[in-house]
C-alpha cells in the first residue's frame, strides 16, 4: 500500500504515501536500492495470490466459496466503483 487509497487511480508518477507499517519498509527499502549500484525492478501489484497468500485475494476466495454455497450474494471483494490488478505466484 505504498500509494494513500484515494478515488483517483494511482500509476508510477504518483506520490508515495505508505500507510501501513509494511509498505513504509517497502518504500525504505526502495530508498536503499536506489543509493545502490545494485540493478533492481520496483512491483507495486495491487494484490498478490497463490499458494502462500494469507493476506490478499486467496482467503478471499474461500469466504466467496462459502457464500456461493449458501447461496448469497458477497459483497466483501469488489464492487462497479472498485477495480484492482493482481499477480498470481505460483510458488
Amino acid at each position: 500500500m505504498a500509494y494513500r487509497s484515494k478515488k483517483a487511480v494511482s500509476n508510477e508518477n504518483s506520490p508515495i504515501d505508505p500507510w501501513t507499517l509494511q509498505s513504509k519498509f517497502r518504500v525504505q527499502v526502495e530508498e536503499l536500492l536506489k543509493k545502490s549500484d545494485t540493478p533492481f525492478v520496483i512491483l507495486r501489484p495491487s494484490l498478490v495470490y497463490g499458494p502462500g497468500d494469507l493476506a490478499s485475494i486467496t482467503p478471499k476466495m474461500s469466504c466467496a466459496a462459502v457464500y456461493q454455497m449458501r447461496r448469497k450474494k458477497m459483497r466483501l471483494l469488489w464492487s462497479d466503483k472498485l477495480k484492482c490488478n493482481c499477480v498470481h505466484d505460483s510458488r
